[in-house]
């Protein structure tokens, strides 16, 4: 009996559009998942879909040709432009407990956030004018003093931090943040933290939550502001 041929047809697609055709299709997962942010979910669920969203596109991006090309492309602007945050962080455990919240924004990690040396996120001055200071009272919380809060990850893994203003120029926050980005893996400019602030309910104290997601993108982009 005549064997059939084992070998490929040519027309089956190669390595390289097969792994391009796994980081489109990853982006459109994620792209999905951002939808989700218009349903209200449990927790546990929300928190479950933010890790699978960051672990597809990071598993979509391990090619260096499909990574080069892509840094010059128009994904970093669908990407960094179409996404909202949920206006109330869904984070595992805080719930009933989150009082008045600040709106959220996000910023582009750069080298300095992520250097252990430095141990400090960085925020843009303009975001924590708008969107974190109308939520002190500025009676008894100063940031050129430091103001000491409680820093939330999308798990509820608490993490003690400081909201300074350094030199009336930078605010920051600070002292456990270096623990926070080295457990969540952080790096520059392809990871992108979303910030938000909050009274807790019981304590009256501020706090803060901080979710991540990875982009492909290698370089520092400027947000287009409307």
């Amino acid at each position: 009996m005549e064997l059939s041929s084992t070998e490929p047809s040519s027309s089956e697609p190669s390595y390289d559009e097969k792994e391009a055709a796994e980081v489109l299709l990853c982006f459109k997962q994620a792209e999905d998942l951002l939808y989700l942010k218009h349903k209200k979910l449990d927790p546990l669920i929300a928190a479950a879909l933010e890790e699978t969203k960051s672990n597809k596109i990071r598993q979509g991006t391990k090619s260096k040709k499909i990574r080069q090309g892509l840094a010059g492309s128009n994904h970093a602007d669908t990407f960094f432009d179409t996404y909202e945050p949920p206006e109330i962080p869904p984070v595992v455990g805080l719930d009933g407990l989150i009082g008045k919240c600040s709106k959220p924004f996000e910023k582009q990690l750069t080298s300095s956030d992520v250097r252990p040396d430095q141990s400090r996120l960085t925020m843009n001055k303009a975001d924590v004018v708008r969107c974190l200071l109308p939520l002190l009272n500025r009676e008894e919380e100063n940031p050129c003093q430091g103001i000491k809060v409680k820093t939330y990850d999308m798990q509820g893994n608490e993490y003690d931090m400081a909201f300074k203003l350094w030199a009336s120029k930078v605010y920051v926050l600070t002292t456990g943040w270096k623990n926070f980005f080295i457990k969540h893996g952080l790096i520059e400019n392809e990871d992108f933290v979303t910030i938000w602030m909050f009274r807790n309910l019981q304590t009256n104290k501020l706090c803060f939550v901080i979710s991540s997601r990875r982009l492909p993108i290698y370089e520092p982009i400027k947000r287009r502001r409307g």
